[in-house]
């Protein structure tokens, strides 16, 4: 016997400015690693990575990008605004993330 669940669908997106105090950044420059077959050599890039982790309410939230880490980071400890989304779906859950920086 087989039993179908149905997925939940998504039936609101909300944005809502919020505090969010920044806790945490990270970089690692991009990297090639060599790969060896037999008598071939592949070089495998590894791009950089560039993050701001934020807490609201708290719970940690990572913020992805060049521009977000040059401008935040040297503001640890700081207060800004982040842009927090609020996702409602027709099970009733909801879910939250901090999808960007002002």
């Amino acid at each position: 016997m087989f039993s179908l669940v149905s997925c939940r669908k998504l039936i609101s997106t909300e944005y809502e400015n919020v505090e969010v105090t920044i806790i945490d950044e990270y970089h690692r420059g991009v990297y090639v690693t060599p790969i060896r077959s037999g008598k071939v050599t592949t070089m495998i890039t590894h791009p950089a990575v560039y993050r701001i982790t934020v807490e609201y309410d708290n719970v940690e939230y990572i913020i992805n990008g060049r521009n977000t880490y040059n401008k935040y980071k040297d503001k640890i400890g700081q207060i800004t605004i982040g842009t927090l989304e609020i996702r409602t779906y027709d099970d009733g859950t909801v879910k939250y993330d901090i999808t960007e920086l002002q």
